[in-house]
């Protein structure tokens, strides 16, 4: 009896095993999912159903895509401030520039150029006939009255050499302003005393008996003479020697300083 049960027993074991592994259901994960399976109060043979396992399966992997983006965000906008902050610190040590013709930096420039100016060449003009020298600035033009000028003048030189500045002589009305510096020469006559060539040819105030003033510099010694009847400034130097009477007149500064060069010559 025993021996027949035994038999009986052991395919009702086997069914039941069977019967167990055919109702447990196949999970398969996709590769790197998380699956999280939360326990389920059923009863000891109830399965949780495989659209548990799919949904769990879809959030974890929509979670972490949506976890890799933001950190991705948050990479590029940390990396593009980065590079701003770069950009504004170079263009923070790049040097400004000033508009062109800034009046500040012209001014400078202009004072320094002045600064660093030389004085201008100087030329020497040396007469042989009218034995003379004079030394004058090289960008002055130098010019000569025409005869028939000269024959207008009283008393009449002989000759006259106008010195006279770039501006003024390329002025239209050039002519008609007195130059920086004239020298008329007259000749002596035989006169040695250059105060009676000055009285004699009414060159001395009518009104005035004292004797002109004395007029010396290093290279020659004269009388210094004004007169309303003159030319503009209205004073000049007169010189004699070398059988002529010298006349300066300085109209400007520079004239003056010419004067000062001035020299008879043998």
């Amino acid at each position: 009896m025993l021996a027949r049960r035994h038999p009986f027993m052991l395919l009702v074991a086997i069914a039941s095993l069977l019967g167990v592994a055919a109702c447990t259901p196949r999970m398969e994960s996709k590769p790197g999912a998380v699956v999280t399976l939360a326990p389920v109060a059923t009863a000891p043979n109830t399965v949780t159903p495989p659209n548990t396992v799919a949904a769990s399966d879809e959030v974890t992997a929509s979670d972490a895509s949506v976890a890799s983006e933001v950190v991705t965000s948050s990479a590029v906008v940390t990396t593009t401030r980065v590079e701003s902050n770069t950009e504004q610190a170079a263009e923070s040590t790049v040097p400004s520039e000033s508009a062109p013709g800034s009046s500040s930096q012209e001014s400078q420039a202009e004072s320094e150029a002045q600064e660093g100016v030389q004085p201008g060449t100087m030329a020497v003009y040396a007469d042989s006939t009218y034995k003379f020298s004079v030394s004058y600035p090289g960008n002055f033009v130098l010019r000569t009255l025409p005869a028939e000028q000269l024959s207008q003048l009283t008393p009449a030189p002989d000759a006259s050499f106008l010195f006279v500045n770039p501006v003024t002589a390329a002025s239209d009305l050039g002519n008609l302003e007195p130059a920086d510096l004239e020298v008329r020469v007259y000749s002596a006559g035989g006169e040695e005393s250059l105060v009676n060539w000055l009285s004699a040819n009414e060159l001395l105030p009518a009104d005035s008996t004292a004797s002109p003033e004395s007029f010396k510099t290093d290279n020659i010694n004269g009388f210094r003479v004004c007169a309303s009847t003159m030319v503009a400034p209205g004073c000049s130097i007169f010189v004699i020697g070398n059988g002529f009477i010298y006349q300066l007149t300085a109209a400007t500064i520079e004239g003056e300083k010419m004067i000062e060069s001035f020299m008879l010559t043998s």
